[in-house]
């Protein structure tokens, strides 16, 4: 029977059910509903329900007053049947399958650039964050700006697939060009610097360059698709009057895309410091052009469009957002543990920095999605909200981006520790020589094939196994003497390079020229015993480590910052969406995020004072144990925050249910 049924759908035609799922993706579609099923329901052209609905909605004797609400329930039963089950029957039939119209693979192509930035630009200085607000400024609104069309007038076509690739191909450009971003950096012309530093210049003028011209390419895509709805809005007879909004739109990109190519031209044609301050201003020029009529543009009526949700659908694209860059800081966690693992020294302070940074990001995302926020209920509020993400999610990609560095910071300083605690502390029937040559085998250092032998043949690692074993009481020479040094002195530095490289941690080039003109010196240097003394500043490969540790640290200073910005957002977006919570419960959930907030950003401030935290500028690499304190209370806040919510909800679930039995309802 089952090998019958195979051979007849061989032949089989489509049922109308299955025809559904065959229907062929058209080259380009109207993202609005054909006349015949639209509900014409505006304000201006059906008087008599507004008339009708403000009668019903002051009711007399015979009606209750709780039974009619508002005009809406009578709008909705003056629709004809057919012409709203046609309707919906329209929408369901051309809306785009939701793995196109959810904006997943976008949202990911804008991630990946992002994570560029944060993987080739470390945050270690105010300056850098700086450079974090600017592009993320530039490149949030690139992505909120195709967010804010695809809500309303995407459709399941072609064109928009095509168009989808060519967005893609911007992001994927951009991320060429976020290696070291430095927006303010006043070398503009890389001719008149120094030689060596020419090519790092002129990648940052063609950053620049590019960015600039991207953008405007990305606002020049925007306008035309804007055109082709502006098009479409012409040809339907339920548009007319309603194609003012869309030439706005059409203006406002066209109008960014000139400036975005003004910053461009400002770049290629002024090689003066002023072309810093006009390529800055006339990028943000451009984002309050945009930014402003997304703002104050009215929108088009949804029931003329099929994307008829798009207030919702722009909620659940900001909170996708929010998922992906969550996601992208625990992959990021990630890689430095599996770089830690490998290491060695991977033991309590790695382990505690570890469990404090997944506790911040598993609370991170449950007192987004688990918090007390209604639903916007007024269009322009939607808006509102929707802008409000803007610096919670810069909050998150600086929170993520911190907490890795905290984890980097624990793990190399747990391994600079072990080492040094394994070469000087010899284990049970070891000599001192046999202890350093295996601290120096776990970093992949061999020590007799790096220290080789003097100009008279001597095995230099000979020499001081045996002068460490105090079995002769000096080296056998001066010469052996003064290679022995050199050695140890080479091999302790290509051991601190080492571990720098095992985390891969991006060296500037100044580092990166240090240990290498360091190593160079090393055989023409005189010999001096003061080096091997890392206690004191004398040894410049130390020095150089604990620089690139303070670079680190002070990153780590930024976790209550965006953690308290995080916090505080998070209420306003409830604020915005209800403007005044009609209960003392939402209000419970507000205030107390907002103490939360102040209290995790206070945290900041007590570097100034509190002597644990002026630990950070001392140069032994043991001090930095203790911002361990840093993340733990900002761990603690988000713990204590949560577990508040859910107790304010409990509370007043509880309530609600003893008030409804007083009144003897179930």
């Amino acid at each position: 029977m089952s090998l019958l049924r195979v051979l007849r759908s061989l032949t089989a035609e489509p049922d109308d059910e299955a025809a559904k799922e065959l229907r062929p993706v058209p080259w380009s579609e109207s993202p609005f509903m054909s006349d015949p099923a639209i509900v014409d329901l505006s304000f201006t052209r059906k008087p008599h329900v507004l008339q009708l609905g403000s009668y019903i909605a002051q009711p007399s004797h015979h009606v209750k007053a709780d039974s009619v609400a508002s005009s809406q329930p009578l709008i909705e039963k003056s629709r004809m049947p057919k012409e709203s089950d046609s309707a919906e029957e329209e929408r369901e039939r051309r809306r785009p399958p939701e793995w196109l119209a959810g904006g997943t693979f976008f949202d990911l192509a804008w991630t990946v650039t992002f994570s560029s930035l944060t993987s080739n630009t470390p945050i270690s200085t105010p300056s850098t964050i700086a450079s974090y607000g600017v592009f993320f400024t530039l490149c949030w609104w690139l992505w909120a700006g195709q967010v804010a069309y695809d809500t309303k007038y995407f459709t399941n076509d072609w064109f928009h697939r095509l168009m989808l690739l060519a967005q893609l191909a911007v992001f994927g450009s951009m991320a060429a060009f976020t290696k070291d971003f430095d927006p303010f950096s006043k070398n503009v012309n890389p001719k008149a610097g120094n030689i060596e530093d020419f090519q790092t210049e002129q990648y940052h003028r063609t950053a620049h360059l590019g960015i600039s011209g991207l953008f405007a390419a990305s606002r020049v895509l925007l306008a035309i698709a804007y055109i082709r709805v502006l098009f479409y809005a012409k040809k339907s007879r339920g548009m007319k009057g309603y194609c003012r909004p869309i030439y706005t739109q059409i203006a406002t990109c066209l109008a960014a895309a000139a400036l975005y190519g003004l910053a461009a031209i400002v770049v290629k044609v002024d090689l003066t410091y002023r072309s810093v301050v006009l390529r800055i201003a006339l990028w943000f020029l451009a984002q309050i052009v945009e930014v402003g009529s997304f703002l104050f543009t009215p929108d088009i009526p949804l029931n003329l469009l099929i994307n008829n949700r798009a207030p919702e659908m722009m909620s659940q694209r900001v909170a996708t957002l929010t998922t992906i860059i969550l996601g992208e800081g625990v992959n990021n966690v990630a890689s430095v543990l599996v770089l830690a693992a490998s290491a060695i020294g991977f033991g309590l302070y790695p382990s505690g920095s570890t469990a404090a940074t997944s506790v911040i990001i598993a609370f991170s995302f449950l007192l987004y999605f688990d918090g007390w926020r209604p639903m916007a209920q007024h269009r322009r509020r939607s808006r509102v909200e929707f802008l409000l993400h803007f610096p919670l999610h810069v909050a998150l990609v600086i929170l993520m981006e911190s907490l890795k560095n905290l984890l980097t910071l624990t793990s190399l300083c747990s391994t600079l520790w072990d080492f040094d605690y394994r070469q000087n502390h010899p284990t049970k029937g070891e000599s001192n020589w046999n202890a350093m040559e295996a601290a120096y085998k776990h970093i992949g250092i061999a020590l007799n094939k790096t220290l080789g032998v003097s100009a008279s043949g001597v095995s230099i690692a000979a020499s001081l196994a045996q002068y460490m074993s105090n079995d002769t009481p000096a080296l056998s020479s001066p010469e052996v003497a003064s290679n022995s040094i050199r050695g140890l002195d080479r091999v302790l530095t290509l051991a601190y390079q080492n571990i720098l490289q095992q985390y891969q941690l991006p060296l500037s080039n100044d580092v990166s020229q240090n240990f290498t003109a360091y190593l160079s010196n090393i055989n023409t240097a005189e010999p001096n015993l003061l080096i091997f003394d890392t206690s004191s500043g004398n040894y410049v490969p130390q020095a150089l480590t604990i620089s690139i540790l303070n670079d680190q640290a002070r990153s780590i200073m930024w976790i209550p910052v965006a953690a308290g910005v995080f916090l505080a957002t998070m209420p306003l977006l409830a604020l915005i969406n209800s403007w005044i919570p009609k209960h003392r419960y939402g209000w419970g959930s507000v205030i107390t995020r907002l103490v939360s907030a102040t209290f995790v950003a206070v945290c900041y401030f007590a570097k100034q004072n509190g002597s644990v935290m002026d630990h950070v500028d001392k140069i032994n690499a043991e001090s930095f144990r203790a911002l361990l304190l840093i993340p733990i209370l900002v761990m603690a806040s988000f713990l204590i925050q949560y577990v508040v919510d859910q107790f304010i909800f409990w509370i007043a679930t509880r309530r609600h249910g003893q008030r409804r039995s007083r009144q003897g309802l179930t």
